[in-house]
């Protein structure tokens, strides 16, 4: 959703729409995706609604509360390409 353009989600959708890929997406990510979007980040809505369409949505194996600022901040990190670990 705040992913720059080019992201690699983009070609793990195209995939999905050729058919040749299925995705499935925890309801926890889309939860810390929503959380972790800053008021001034450029959202792109219609990547989301590509990725919403061409997925399935998975229950989260466990209860889960709100992220905490550090996982936010690591997945921003992560979004963004700032983490050596991604």
């Amino acid at each position: 959703m705040i992913g720059p353009e080019g992201a690699s989600i983009e070609r793990f959708i195209a995939e999905a729409e050729r058919g040749e890929r299925q995705l499935a997406i925890l309801d926890l990510a889309l939860y810390c995706a929503i959380c972790s979007a800053h008021p001034d980040d450029r959202l792109n809505f219609s990547r989301f609604a590509r990725l919403l369409q061409f997925s399935t949505i998975v229950q989260s194996p466990k209860p889960f509360d709100r992220p905490t600022d550090e996982e936010i901040a690591h997945w921003r990190d992560v979004v963004f390409g700032r983490d050596e670990n991604s």
